[in-house]
């Protein structure tokens, strides 16, 4: 019985530091990016709270950009990302959210969302953000055309 008791016990603090270790690492990863791509596009935003969100998860904006252009591009690199928020992903419209935090329709629609998960690595975010720039100055470079 004793040892029942002291296992649930170790069971459940070692679930909780691996709760509090996959917090920090997500919290990580999603500075990580947001750093790497606010240093290579001087025009992304932060939807919402820039430090009180779910960890792992970051909505970004991008002016002069479709988000939908940008999860296509980078689905051919295997990266994927989406192009709306969870609550509007099966929807052909804009965020609701995105619209009530105060983005115009083209900011909503211009907006990405990246998840981490427990097996991302830092490698991954430098891929990401390396994708995203090019991604970004291709698209810019054919709108100005």
């Amino acid at each position: 019985m004793a040892t029942r008791v002291w296992h649930r016990a170790f069971m459940w603090k070692s679930g909780l530091s691996f709760l509090f270790l996959f917090y920090f690492v997500a919290v990580f990863l999603v500075a990580a990016t947001v750093s790497a791509l606010r240093n290579s596009i001087t025009s992304v935003e932060i939807n919402g709270d820039p430090e009180h969100r779910l960890p792992g998860t970051v909505n970004l904006s991008f002016k002069k950009l479709s988000g939908e252009v940008l999860v296509n591009l980078l689905s051919l690199k295997g990266i994927c990302i989406s192009a709306s928020s969870a609550c509007a992903a099966a929807k052909n419209q804009s965020s609701h959210v995105l619209r009530a935090l105060g983005l115009t329709e083209e900011e909503a629609k211009s907006s990405v969302r990246i998840s981490y998960g427990r097996y991302n690595s830092l490698e991954e975010v430098d891929y990401i953000v390396e994708a995203i720039a090019e991604a970004y100055k291709k698209i810019v470079a054919l709108g100005s055309e």
